[in-house]
């Protein structure tokens, strides 16, 4: 965060890349269609459209804090990001700026783009950026996919391009990898609940007496956890 240098123009391979900020729904929606990679390809409108409405909500409320930065390389879409403050989003009870929906073709596009998201958190107060949060959750998930490509698309799961860099570009970027997600498949569909606990696992529980010392701490927890 310390090194935010403004671009309003590079070069690529001989090729101008240009990134802007857009509060065009139809530009935004068209851009989507360009780049943005769903598993599913026959839901592919459906989720375009729920992005679409959920910015559309979001612009209309002059109180939010979002832009949605765009790039383009040899007048050809090359990039897209959604950088936001949610008033309800911390990071280890920390207020917490966030860049998600991230696509690069090149590195530079993303060094461009992200560079964008830092300014725009900076200037709203905020020192903390991270990503991928790609609101609304439910939607797009969190975090960047590295792994179980073959698997089908899961609710509120994060997906994206297999062949996608953004990760390794993040990484060259100097962001930290912070957290690891893992989603996980029953395959047994029916099981004995509650009649056998493995030996491995212990349970164990505070005493009146401690929990009375701890509540300020809860409390805490749960006021910067949950809206």
């Amino acid at each position: 965060m310390e090194q935010l240098i403004q671009k309003v123009g590079s070069k690529l391979d001989g090729y101008p890349i240009n990134v802007r900020e857009t509060s065009s729904l139809k530009e935004i929606e068209d851009i989507l269609h360009a780049v943005l990679f769903v598993p599913e390809i026959r839901i592919k409108s459906k989720v375009i459209n729920e992005l679409i409405t959920y910015l559309g909500s979001k612009f209309i409320d002059p109180g939010y804090k979002i832009k949605v930065f765009v790039a383009y390389k040899n007048s050809e879409p090359s990039g897209f990001v959604i950088s936001q403050i949610d008033p309800y989003y911390t990071s280890y009870s920390r207020k917490c700026g966030t860049f998600g929906w991230l696509h690069a073709d090149d590195f530079q596009t993303c060094k461009m783009l992200i560079e964008k998201c830092e300014r725009f958190t900076k200037e709203n107060g905020v020192r903390k950026l991270r990503g991928n949060i790609n609101f609304p959750k439910n939607l797009g998930g969190l975090g960047i996919q590295f792994m179980g490509f073959n698997q089908d698309m899961l609710y509120g799961v994060a997906y994206n391009n297999p062949d996608s860099k953004v990760l390794e570009y993040l990484d060259l970027l100097g962001y930290k990898r912070d957290s690891e997600y893992s989603c996980v498949r029953v395959e047994q569909k029916t099981w004995d609940k509650g009649k056998k606990i493995d030996e491995g696992i212990e349970f164990r529980y505070f005493t009146l007496k401690e929990l009375k010392t701890m509540v300020l701490e809860i409390g805490n927890l749960a006021k910067n956890s949950f809206y």
